[in-house]
């Protein structure tokens, strides 16, 4: 078995994500230094132990299944945010 294609530790999150997305999704939380892989059925599996890691694994997830319009929706509130004085 590739160590890539593993069944998910007992302690790790399943994601859903686009089969289409899924490799590329793995290779850059792999980029990061997460530990994560790609269970036999095509599910895709991450250990999270900290919150920097969630958050590393909510912005790949982000980068790779929103698309053009949320991205247009999410700039448009960030130029509506006001800075504080």
């Amino acid at each position: 078995m590739s160590p890539l294609v593993s069944p998910p530790p007992k302690t790790a999150e399943v994601l859903q994500v686009p089969r289409c997305d899924r490799w590329r999704i793995l290779y850059r939380l792999q980029e990061l230094d997460l530990t994560c892989g790609c269970t036999p059925t095509d599910q895709l599996w991450v250990m999270i132990h900290t919150p920097t890691e969630a958050l590393l694994v909510h912005s790949v997830l982000r980068l790779f299944t929103l698309n053009r319009s949320g991205w247009l929706s999410w700039l448009d509130r960030c130029w509506s945010l006001q800075t504080p004085p």
